[in-house]
């Protein structure tokens, strides 16, 4: 069980940082929200690639306003009964200032790979990731957008019941399966790189980063001294993909292991030359948790 206000609160300082001294960011939260089942490192990972969206939108400045609230099933402007069921939900309002979307735009907003962002600024994979973390918990998540004044996405999820049992915000299992060794982290798409970094960074990692095959080998040369450990890259990428990455960086480091992760396995591996994923491959959505057992099994692993 997850409180919401507490996840958005907790997350202040985070988005602030990720938008910018330029964007004003407004917290809204209602005393009626109540709680969520959720991993708390899921749902934050939904508010940052949100909060990502909306600041690649707003270039030039705007506000980013993020409302939590109680609602009710079958409500006018709610009706999403088929969906969640009846009674009490808790929604999550992220709206921004930006100059919105087209209606052909707004309805591919959650199409994995679809983004209108110029070629290298980001696989497109941000909002159907966070529409597959919302589904798979039981949720919904919509876009209303109005081209010259805005966007929001609201995020519908069933309310439980309070319980002794609370999930608390940003948690990780540092202690348990942290480490000192360097991961080479080459990711495109920010929200997912940021997260991930803070992610193993917690856990007491030294994380080096780039954004595409490229850029890994120029991140490699300036750290020459340092050795990579373990290389976890994305599968499809701008100027060079994840197997053939894969394959430069084990012809220079082969002791070192390496771990693949993409969205859409059946589809994604396959285009980006994955064969088998073995114990080498994680399929986003990736929870904290999750990827922590992953990568130290695979630093431990013979």
């Amino acid at each position: 069980m997850l409180k919401i206000n507490d996840q958005v609160v907790n997350l202040d300082k985070m988005l602030r940082r990720l938008i910018g001294e330029h964007m004003d960011l407004v917290l809204e939260t209602s005393p009626d929200a109540g709680s969520v089942k959720v991993e708390p490192g899921q749902m934050e990972q939904v508010l940052i690639n949100l909060a990502v969206n909306a600041r690649d939108a707003m270039r030039h400045g705007g506000k980013l306003t993020v409302q939590t609230m109680d609602v009710i099933m079958g409500e006018e402007g709610v009706g999403l009964e088929s969906t969640l069921g009846s009674g009490e939900a808790v929604a999550i309002k992220v709206t921004d200032t930006s100059i919105g979307m087209t209606q052909e735009v707004a309805s591919r907003a959650f199409d994995p790979f679809f983004t209108p962002k110029e070629v290298g600024e980001g696989t497109g994979l941000g909002l159907s990731v966070c529409y597959g973390i919302v589904k798979q918990n039981g949720g919904h998540v919509s876009v209303e957008s109005k081209f010259g004044e805005g966007t929001t996405f609201t995020i519908y999820m069933p309310r439980v019941k309070e319980s002794s049992e609370v999930l608390q915000p940003t948690e990780t299992p540092c202690d348990l399966f942290g480490g000192t060794e360097t991961v080479l982290l080459v990711e495109d798409e920010p929200s997912v790189k940021k997260l991930t970094v803070q992610a193993l960074k917690r856990e007491g990692y030294k994380v080096l980063e780039a954004v595409n095959g490229e850029d890994a080998f120029r991140v490699i040369e300036n750290d020459a001294d340092d050795d990579v450990d373990l290389l976890l890259t994305d599968v499809v990428m701008p100027a060079m993909r994840g197997r053939e990455l894969a394959e430069h960086f084990k012809s220079v480091h082969p002791k070192s292991k390496i771990l693949f992760m993409s969205g859409y396995f059946d589809d994604m591996a396959k285009g980006g030359g994955i064969q088998e994923p073995e114990g080498g491959f994680m399929q986003k959505p990736v929870t904290m948790i999750e990827m922590s057992l992953k990568v130290r099994a695979l630093l431990d692993s013979d």
